[in-house]
């Protein structure tokens, strides 16, 4: 077969270079020939030869359904009431703040009013127990939830 390519064949090869299969499926499915450049490139990317025998690997990443994953932190309890003082400070009302947090954490407003109220109540609580409590600088926190904290008008 010869190396000429024709459109199709141009974009199946674009297509397995960015790592998908679904042009070179679809082509192949029409009657569509491959020439010897694409059969090179589909054995480069998608066949495993091992001793005797070839083994082809082929990855399908499925998107998820439903609401994204939460960010797991054990540190939440007691970096969200600094984090809501300053969605705050920004000048965002106390509603659009929780609402903020629960899209950026992936959550819902009722859980974070649940822990902005338990991590009030315990930093207090810890407190008037004579233990110090540090409160992450603004530096920590925009490093911790680079998604939350907007460095462009905010102060600490």
């Amino acid at each position: 077969m010869e190396d000429e390519f024709n459109s199709e064949q141009i974009s199946v090869l674009e297509d397995l270079n960015n790592g998908s299969l679904d042009l070179l499926l679809r082509y192949i499915a029409s009657g569509g020939q491959l020439n010897d450049t694409l059969k090179q490139q589909i054995d480069q990317l998608y066949v495993k030869k091992t001793d005797n025998s070839q083994t082809y690997t082929i990855n399908i990443s499925r998107s998820s359904s439903g609401r994204p994953k939460a960010q797991k932190n054990t540190n939440l309890i007691f970096d969200l009431p600094y984090l809501y003082d300053h969605l705050i400070e920004q000048g965002l009302s106390s509603t659009d703040a929780e609402y903020e947090l629960a899209k950026a954490l992936a959550s819902n407003s009722d859980y974070i009013k649940r822990m902005l109220a338990d991590g009030r109540h315990l930093i207090k609580r810890l407190r008037n127990e004579g233990l110090s409590i540090n409160s992450p600088t603004f530096e920590e926190l925009c490093e911790k939830y680079p998604n939350i904290v907007h460095t462009d008008n905010s102060s600490t």
